[in-house]
């Protein structure tokens, strides 16, 4: 019997839409929740499922993907305004059998996909160069949420020339010690203004990787990357950050050789966790970056300039030497300046010694 269909809410609309299945013989069938005909049916799930697709295209519409694992062939195409949408990701499985190529692909142009409630994953042994499970190509205005990649990948998602889209609450992850996905997010080329909320990355060599310069104005926010419960990886980077304009907020790094690396211009990153990392920030490249709330990497506080004085020692108490101090005096003591900054502390000077003990307030960052 086929299932019913009110599982969905998106199905009470007018929205065109098609309802899949696959029943115990391993048959999956397609039906058009409008008139109630079964249009495709096969033991080809890939067929089954484009064909289910390609249904909706011309008006755009919704494919609902009901519990089960569904074998694919080849690589899923989404026409524009389609929604993909299984039951979840601990229900809906696809899995892609092919020993190469990209699992689903989303359209150039003004796309308004949506891809949610599924876990996508490969039959391989080995990663494939190149292939993707999921790739926006030339994408804008499209979505992904409660997405799981597992299986040998080269890229969980990629962003390439993509604009304007959402992936929320999205995992790339090995799963173990042994590497199956090579990088769990990869942003190359004009992939300008894309909001990444809740993305979680394990096992992988890059967390988030920023392939190009040119790549702007993309906010990452809440990106766990790491490898949990193994020693951080020799060359592994949570988030390889490039481009200009690129915002990363509240991140946790784990077990990562590098937690973040910066050779973009104007990079923002606040408030990041580091867990277990070699080296949480590494940013010779860097071209006017701008950290905000760094553990051990950002700190602040008030010296006192004694009496009849010029000079103050401060130990800063940072991991390294600091390229930027700020002073504010809180009196009338002629010009400040710092000399002898080294990685444990630096001198505060000023050119009037002060009448009685002032005193200056000092922030310091690497």
């Amino acid at each position: 019997m086929p299932p019913d269909i009110p599982m969905f809410s998106l199905t009470q609309t007018q929205v065109p839409s098609v309802i899949v299945w696959v029943d115990e013989q391993g048959i999956a069938r397609a039906r058009d929740t409008r008139t109630g005909n079964v249009i495709a049916e096969g033991k080809d799930h890939t067929s089954v499922i484009q064909s289910a697709l390609n249904a909706v295209a011309q008006t755009g519409g919704a494919v609902f993907l009901r519990n089960g694992v569904y074998y694919l062939t080849s690589q899923l195409s989404v026409p524009a305004r389609c929604a993909l949408v299984g039951e979840g990701s601990e229900s809906t499985k696809l899995v892609f059998t092919a020993s190469s190529g990209d699992g689903i692909v989303l359209p150039d142009g003004d796309a308004r996909v949506l891809l949610e409630g599924f876990t996508i994953t490969n039959t391989r042994t080995s990663i494939a160069a190149g292939s993707a499970a999921i790739r926006f190509a030339g994408t804008d205005g499209s979505q992904l949420c409660r997405i799981k990649i597992t299986g040998y990948w080269d890229v969980g998602i990629a962003l390439d020339n993509a604009i304007n889209n959402v992936l929320e609450d999205v995992e790339a992850s090995s799963g173990s010690a042994v590497k199956t996905i090579a990088t769990g997010l990869f942003v190359t080329n004009s992939s300008n203004s894309n909001v990444i909320i809740k993305l979680r990355t394990g096992g992988c060599d890059y967390g988030v990787l920023f392939f190009t310069q040119s790549p702007s104005g993309n906010i990452l926010l809440a990106i766990d990357a790491g490898y949990t419960g193994v020693p951080p990886r020799s060359g592994s980077v949570g988030i390889y950050v490039r481009g200009n304009d690129n915002v990363i907020i509240s991140p946790w790094l784990e077990q990562v050789d590098a937690g973040i690396v910066d050779e973009g211009v104007r990079t923002v990153v606040v408030r990041p966790s580091f867990y277990d990392v070699n080296t949480k920030i590494y940013n010779a490249s860097a071209t006017s970056p701008r950290y905000i709330g760094l553990p051990d990497l950002q700190n602040f506080g008030a010296a006192v300039i004694p009496a009849g004085q010029t000079s103050a020692t401060v130990s800063h108490g940072l991991a390294k030497t600091p390229r930027l101090v700020l002073l504010t005096p809180t009196g009338n003591i002629g010009t400040v300046w710092v000399s002898n900054v080294t990685d444990a502390q630096f001198t505060i000077n000023c050119s009037a010694a002060p009448p009685s003990d002032t005193l200056v307030y000092w922030y310091a960052e690497v």
